[in-house]
């Protein structure tokens, strides 16, 4: 990931922790307008032009590195982390003092406007507590912010805490499924159409169940963290060599 800018003072000490904004569209990529007639796999979102998630990510305050398009999905390196586009979700993950829940709006707009998904399946926005809050901008500066964005936007949305308030905790806002942005029932689950078949029943029993992991990685030791710290002389060995 690339968490190297920070556009309020580069000599101030950086935000780490990103925001995980991540929003599907349906169910699944097979429920998507196009799916089933495209067969290259750039339907939904993966449709929609890289100029457009630019000017969305302007909004954000981040840029477009570079992109590594997939059988599947399609992966946007930016300045300030990364992009993850599927047919039917989407994946922002920004980090320093980027306006990530900003982008929220136009993110809606673009899928109705050029992927034909007028609604939110599901939403999930999640960040660990920051280490310099006052240096937040936007709706970032405090989850209460946050959260009343969210809820100017879904109508259901639920903001929950994990760990402890007075030191390091994680901040989650998630939204019921089959909600769009008006409040009203989206694509449902319930409701599959004839050629999708339902999700098969693993050997642990679990049937098509999303996992998302966070790794927190503060206060490492030095030793670990030393093998990732460059000096000026580009002729020093990579992260590799040197552990």
């Amino acid at each position: 990931m690339a968490c190297n800018g920070d556009s309020t003072n580069s000599f101030s000490p950086f935000e780490g922790p990103e925001k995980l904004l991540e929003i599907w569209f349906a169910p699944s990529p097979a429920l998507v307008p196009g799916a089933s007639s495209t067969a290259n796999g750039k339907y939904g979102l993966r449709k929609v032009d890289r100029a457009i998630w630019e000017d969305m990510l302007a909004i954000v305050k981040c840029q477009v590195l570079s992109v590594v398009e997939g059988d599947e999905i399609d992966a946007y390196l930016l300045s300030e982390s990364s992009l993850f586009v599927s047919p039917h979700r989407l994946i922002l993950k920004t980090c320093g003092t980027t306006l990530n829940l900003l982008g929220l709006p136009r993110i809606l707009d673009i899928a109705r406007e050029h992927a034909a998904l007028p609604s939110v399946y599901r939403l999930f926005y999640s960040r660990k507590s920051y280490f310099f809050p006052e240096r937040q901008l936007g709706p970032h500066r405090e989850w209460k912010n946050e959260v009343e964005f969210l809820d100017g936007i879904f109508q259901n949305g639920a903001a929950y805490t994990v760990g402890k308030v007075n030191g390091d905790h994680w901040l989650l806002y998630i939204t019921s499924p089959c909600e769009d942005t008006q409040g009203s029932p989206a694509v449902s689950t319930k409701a599959l159409p004839e050629h999708v078949e339902e999700p098969l029943e693993t050997t642990d029993g679990l049937q098509g169940i999303d996992f998302t992991i966070e790794i927190l990685m503060t206060r490492l030791s030095p030793d670990a963290t030393k093998h990732f710290v460059f000096d000026a002389d580009p002729a020093d060995a990579t992260p590799s060599q040197r552990a």
